[in-house]
């Protein structure tokens, strides 16, 4: 190019598309759009995933390079013709298979949720076609086309987030259904997005951290859960979530090898831990994870059975995970095994099976005789 028409930079405006600003990386400029208005960004650890795909260290991904289709690319634009088309896999792709799930497990409620709130709140609406996209993702063996689809995907969860957070300030009879399915979707949106980033397994132990971030989601799922069983509004949901707890507690056969598995740990945790605090909330969160594996036993490969425990144990159990406690995370490779019976659903995927992994690799030998079990099932 010739030097003779020097060029003067000028500052484009950010279009505030988070969480990549297609204007301000278009003009290669450094955005400085605080998300929500706030330092908190929930798709820090995304963009992380999103920048590792793009280095020489990612996984290989099977199939060919191309680049994205015409229909592929227009679903980035945010109109209307593009949402609406999103909108429809969902329905003719997603819904089938959360309707097609066992009833007694009620994913069909769900998607009645979906079907009945969605175009009247738009947080629900917005969630719905972040998952339809990571569907979409997760289901291509293109790297490029995956990367679209989960740039759409992150766009349109931030759309969702945005609007949701002042809902949580005033749940009401009105919106309180369409909240608690927002909340499982954004739950399920998190299971996905490492998962549509690569169609391999990966090593990377950061995303262990993401399972537990999963994991303290719940914590504001059962939250909702809990306004929805005062309040009962006008849905299936909170009535169906209702009965599967009290039903929790009765509908369940023994699981002879989960439950000596973790017996073991509990003897250990009764006998050494001298912190009496402690030691009964690790107690109290091993017999919920017990239940669990003995509901499980009930009916086999309920995924709403398996995304209960989180929201049964105590809250300083998350703590304690997040510190990376070693029995903290044997009872989380126990419940690694649940997700792993519940492969099926796209949005879990492999998850049980790398989780179990992951935390054998993590702890040192002394505690590899309580994940003996959990490694077993897994293999």
């Amino acid at each position: 190019m010739s030097g003779s028409f020097p060029i003067r930079a000028r500052m484009i405006n950010c279009d505030e598309g988070q969480p990549r600003c297609s204007r301000c990386v278009s003009k290669n400029q450094d955005c400085n759009y605080a998300h929500l208005g706030s330092a908190y960004n929930p798709f820090q650890y995304q963009l992380a995933i999103v920048a590792g795909s793009s280095s020489g260290s990612s996984p290989t991904i099977a199939g060919s390079e191309q680049s994205p289709p015409k229909e592929v690319l227009a679903a980035v634009d945010k109109t209307p013709q593009a949402n609406k088309q999103l909108y429809e896999h969902y329905i003719t792709a997603v819904s089938p298979i959360l309707t097609g799930a066992s009833k007694e497990d009620g994913l069909h409620h769900w998607d009645s949720a979906i079907r009945k709130f969605s175009h009247s709140h738009d947080y629900l609406y917005f969630i719905v076609l972040a998952f339809a996209a990571l569907h979409s993702a997760i289901g291509s063996d293109h790297a490029s086309i995956r990367q679209t689809y989960l740039d759409v995907a992150l766009n349109h969860q931030n759309s969702a987030l945005e609007r949701f957070r002042p809902i949580l300030s005033d749940i009401n009879t009105d919106n309180c259904e369409p909240a608690l399915t927002c909340a499982g979707l954004i739950v399920a949106c998190s299971f996905a997005v490492p998962l549509a980033t690569s169609k391999t397994d990966s090593n990377d132990r950061s995303q262990l951290q993401q399972l537990k971030r999963v994991v303290s989601l719940f914590d504001g799922v059962v939250k909702l859960y809990r306004m929805g069983w005062k309040t009962s509004p006008d849905s299936n949901i909170s009535p169906f979530i209702r009965a599967r707890v009290v039903a929790l507690w009765s509908e369940e056969q023994p699981a002879p090898e989960a439950e000596a598995s973790l017996g073991y740990l509990a003897q250990h945790v009764a006998q050494l831990l001298e912190d009496v605090s402690k030691r009964d909330m690790y107690i109290l969160t091993i017999e919920k994870m017990k239940r669990t594996h003995r509901r499980l036993m009930w009916t086999p490969n309920a995924v709403t059975v398996v995304l209960f425990w989180p929201g049964m144990v105590p809250t300083r159990y998350f703590t304690a995970l997040e510190a990376q406690e070693p029995i903290a995370m044997i009872i989380l490779a126990h419940w690694a095994v649940c997700l792993h019976h519940c492969s099926q659903f796209f949005w879990i995927g492999g998850w049980g099976k790398w989780t179990v992994t992951t935390v054998a690799e993590t702890l040192d030998e002394q505690w590899q005789r309580f994940l003996e079990w959990p490694k077993s099932q897994v293999a």
